[in-house]
């Protein structure tokens, strides 16, 4: 019994609209695979199904030819769809998937997903995946292509498609995606050698240089030389792991995203400044004129250079100590870097 030319062309109809509905099918699996993560699938999941039915609907002409050769009988491939109607059903299909689909949803969706990683970057959270899942939706066209050069022809045309599917990733995305794990394995190491390296300059390489520059300062003293400079040095060493623990805090007075966090931080610095640094400045400056008044300052010099060997032996006896004391200081206080 001849089937029906309306039958065959409808047939004819489907093995032609193959192709542009692996199209969609295959956009469809992008936007499964970032409800999923993005940089990885559920087993089951909606990513792996639609990835199934991409490789099904390219190979289908060849899997129902494994149902032919098991005695089933099913109707041959004709050249094309024979009806006007039906062929111009085909063509408007096959337009609309390549022209709108294709050519103006997808990168709709990829500029989505890139948005969505600028704001989960923004948020503090990974990124990668809205970016892994832009890249697939943009190269759909061409992995649909790839699939369809993985087409041995035969009966298991379906499983030997999946078997190129796995040998391409793990022979060529595997290897490149390793590179890429590595290289931020690699930026990883570098930030936290680079906070270690930080911590170690902070909070031993400092305060040991502190030693020399108050020796140096005693040094200077006794020698008759301007000493000032180096002992303030000293001090900045000692107070260099504070110091930073407290521009810390003034950066983290506004939110990461904050437009004004520069302001806010400069703004907690005046503050600081103005409200601690300069009160304790002044009661210095409050002593410093009651001991003129009372004529103290007059009377305590050091001009001979007798007075001068003695306050600087005195210093030199005194220095590990006072050294001692600033380490428990810091030992015992907030220090390094977060």
């Amino acid at each position: 019994m001849r089937i029906p030319q309306l039958l065959v062309d409808l047939l004819q109809l489907l093995f032609d609209l193959a192709a542009p509905a692996a199209m969609c099918t295959m956009v469809l699996a992008g936007l499964a695979l970032r409800q999923e993560s993005g940089v990885n699938f559920e087993v089951g999941g909606r990513f792996q199904k639609w990835m199934l039915w991409s490789v099904i609907l390219l190979t289908l002409p060849q899997f129902l030819s494994w149902f032919a050769a098991q005695g089933i009988t099913v109707p041959a491939q004709s050249a094309g769809v024979a009806g006007p109607w039906l062929r111009s059903m085909e063509g408007s299909f096959t337009s609309f998937v390549s022209d709108v689909v294709v050519g103006r949803l997808v990168p709709v969706l990829a500029a989505f997903f890139v948005l969505k990683a600028a704001l989960d970057a923004a948020q503090g959270s990974n990124p990668l995946g809205s970016v892994v899942a832009a890249i697939f939706v943009l190269t759909v066209s061409g992995s649909v292509q790839l699939m369809q050069s993985f087409n041995s022809g035969g009966e298991f045309a379906t499983t030997d498609m999946l078997v190129s599917l796995w040998n391409f990733l793990s022979g060529t995305i595997l290897p490149e995606a390793a590179g890429l794990a590595v290289a931020g394995a690699v930026i990883h190491m570098f930030e936290h050698g680079l906070v270690n390296l930080t911590n170690w300059a902070g909070n031993v390489i400092m305060p040991t240089l502190a030693g020399l520059f108050f020796a140096a300062a005693i040094y200077h003293f006794g020698k008759g030389r301007p000493y000032s400079h180096l002992s303030w040095a000293g001090f900045a060493a000692l107070m260099c792991s504070g110091l930073l623990r407290a521009l810390e805090g003034f950066a983290q007075q506004a939110g990461a995203s904050d437009p004004d966090r520069y302001w806010v931080s400069i703004l907690t610095l005046v503050n600081w400044v103005g409200n601690v640094v300069l009160p304790l400045y002044g009661v210095l400056q409050v002593v410093l004129a009651v001991l003129h008044s009372a004529g103290v300052l007059e009377r305590i010099t050091v001009g001979e250079a007798w007075v001068r060997n003695l306050v600087t032996a005195m210093m030199c006896f005194g220095l590990s100590g006072l050294l001692r004391l600033a380490e428990s200081f810091i030992q015992h206080g907030t220090s390094g870097v977060r």
